[in-house]
This record gives C-alpha cells, structure tokens and sequence, in this order.
C-alpha cells in the first residue's frame, strides 16, 4: 500500500511537470483565441433579448440620455434611435446603469461592460467599466 501511494504520487508530480513543461514551452496563443471578443449589443437589442443571463458579464452601446451623479447611475438609450430622434426623451426603452466613474456628458455615446443585478427588486445594469465611443469612428459609410 506504502508503495502504491509513492507510486502514485510520482505519477501526479510528472504529470503535472509535463503540463506545466508544456504550457510554458508552446507558443502562446493569438489574443482572439484566448478570449473570444464579446458581442456589443445596442440597447434595444440587449433589453429585448429573452433569457438574459444575470451572471455573465455583457457589453452596450449606447447614449447618454440623463445622469444622476449623487445616486451613481445613468440612463442608457439605443445609439439608433438616438440618431433617427435627434432627442434623448424619445427613446421607447431607457437602460439604467449604476457607474461609480467619472460621469460622461448626456447626448455621449458610451460603452459599457457589466452585469444585471436585481436592486430594490428591479433589474439594474451595474457596470464595472465605461469608455467613450468616437462615432466617427464606428459609422458605417
């Protein structure tokens, strides 16, 4: 039995020397293999999606429709609706999204990466980071 477990155990610690071996000595992978970029939903397209998954971390796009800088949180509304309306008020559907950042301007066209979080018993977009998007940029000609 002593014999057994020695056995054993040598046999774990070669295995595990050759994985590491091998992990160190391959090349390293391309960015896009390692992590697959994230899908950017637009609003709309994110608050109509059924089944939205709670725990997985997502990506929006959006504009900046209003702020509230003393509670933390934003009102995001669909970037193409913005651009038919010309107006921040017109928006059929209005993300809201807790950021403890740097507040952007309203009528700004941001990106946000986060989680849905239920808070007081209604859904909240809590986002763990937020970068400006040059619209210039992303227009499609």
């Amino acid at each position: 039995m002593k014999y057994w477990l020695i056995l054993v155990g040598c046999a774990a610690v070669a295995g595990l020397w050759y994985v590491q071996g091998r992990l160190t000595l391959s090349p390293a992978a391309p960015a896009a293999e390692l992590a697959p970029p994230k899908t950017v939903y637009g609003v709309e397209e994110f608050m109509k999606r059924t089944g939205t998954d709670r725990v997985a971390e997502v990506v929006v796009e959006g504009v900046i429709s209003a702020s509230a800088p003393d509670h933390q949180l934003l009102a995001l509304i669909d970037r193409e609706e913005f651009q038919r309306c010309k107006l921040t008020n017109c928006a059929a559907l209005t993300l809201p999204v807790r950021w403890t950042g740097a507040m952007p301007r309203v009528e700004e066209t941001v990106r946000v990466m986060g989680t849905i979080q239920e808070t007081h018993g209604k859904l909240l977009f809590v986002a763990q980071r937020l970068e400006k998007v040059d619209i210039q940029a992303t227009a499609t000609p």
